[in-house]
């Protein structure tokens, strides 16, 4: 049986074909012939302006390049004439007879449903004639238990126009992550005795289009008792507040030294100047020492000189981590507290020049060890 497509007025001419065109960077003709081409996979479908056309298959239809014919497609979507696989609008696109149109007047079952585990969580929005029973095929594999959150009767053939409506908040496909204003106005639309699908769209609109005045409707609506409740929680919150802050400026630590500029004094005792782009990621141990708590007085430059005095002139280490182990003994011992029984005094850098010298004879055992494998 042959099917039937309506090809709306203005068509060839529709602006929006033109911009696809542009988009795409393919000719107007191309567009043209390939909305016509969905269109008629829509009508084939019968699946309320659903299509299954991909690329490729469009491509072999119009004999076009199929990279053409991915970039027309994404095009369309960019545009909002397609979503999801299907055609936007597409019954308003559509011809309907006297006698469809009559048949509206009968109630003809159709719902379009909510479903999820609550309202807060992912919903899907679909459209069917036995929700109930698609609340079964939709368990059916998922991990929570899924319940219909509410529906609402239609004489529409889709549900395309509220996914429109509320496309900001698609999670993917069906699925959407309602904000509590607009779940509110849904929860309540569907609750309603002989609730109908026109009329949630006109307050759905009515609340994407002037939120502030539904935000207010709402906080009026609440009762004196929670409205009291609220200053109360308030308050409360408020004192809780300037006591962590109160608590937070008494334990603040005090600023560190700038890892930037420590850094360039790191490289200078090593003999090597700061635009040296070997070393331009490696400057960034220097910031972790200081936020470990070092001291860059009294741990790394300390240690940092001394090291590099035991060294030939211009052979610094490959990395920064080289200095780490001494700089961890020295401020180790350097932060320990002192023993009850009195030592003898230490002369300045004793302990310091004990590590650096372990750490120069276990690198020169290495060297000699790597030399005698390689012999």
């Amino acid at each position: 049986m042959t099917r039937w497509y309506r090809a709306y007025e203005g068509t060839v001419s529709d602006p929006k074909l033109a911009e696809a065109a542009l988009i795409a960077e393919v000719s107007r003709s191309v567009c043209i012939a390939a909305w016509h081409a969905i269109l008629e996979n829509c009508a084939a479908l019968q699946d309320q302006g659903r299509f299954d056309l991909t690329p490729r298959r469009l491509a072999i239809i119009l004999a076009e390049p199929p990279a053409d014919m991915d970039r027309v497609i994404k095009a369309f979507v960019e545009l909002e004439m397609l979503a999801d696989n299907v055609v936007t609008a597409w019954q308003r696109r559509q011809y309907e007879s006297q006698r469809a149109a009559a048949s509206h007047d009968k109630d003809p079952g159709l719902y379009v449903y909510f479903i999820g585990t609550s309202w807060g969580e992912p919903v899907k929005i679909g459209h069917s004639r036995n929700p109930w029973a698609r609340l079964k095929d939709f368990q059916t594999g998922h991990p929570s238990t899924l319940r219909i959150l509410g529906v609402t009767r239609t004489v529409e053939n889709s549900e395309v126009d509220i996914h429109d409506l509320l496309k900001a908040h698609r999670r993917q496909g069906e699925w959407f992550d309602l904000p509590t204003h607009i779940s509110d106005v849904i929860a309540t639309h569907t609750a309603a005795k002989g609730s109908h699908y026109v009329d949630l769209l006109a307050s759905l609109r009515e609340t994407l289009h002037h939120p502030v005045a539904t935000t207010v409707a709402t906080l009026r609506s609440t009762t004196t008792e929670t409205e009291q409740n609220r200053d109360r929680d308030r308050s409360r919150d408020r004192d809780r507040a300037e006591t962590v802050a109160d608590d937070a400026r008494a334990q603040a630590p005090e600023p560190k030294a700038d890892f930037i500029e420590v850094g360039k004094r790191v490289l200078a005792a090593m003999g090597i100047s700061w635009g040296d782009p070997r070393w331009t990621g490696d400057v960034s141990r220097v910031q972790a020492w200081l936020s470990e708590g070092y001291d860059p007085d009294l741990d790394i430059l300390p240690c940092i000189e001394l090291v590099m005095s035991k060294r030939a002139p211009g052979d610094p280490p490959k990395s920064l981590r080289y200095f780490e182990q001494a700089i961890f003994e020295h401020r180790r011992r350097r932060v320990a507290p002192v023993p009850p029984a009195a030592q003898p005094a230490e002369k300045p850098g004793a302990r310091m020049s004990t590590i650096v010298d372990r750490m120069i004879a276990e690198e020169a055992a290495r060297a000699a060890k790597t030399k005698g494998a390689a012999a």
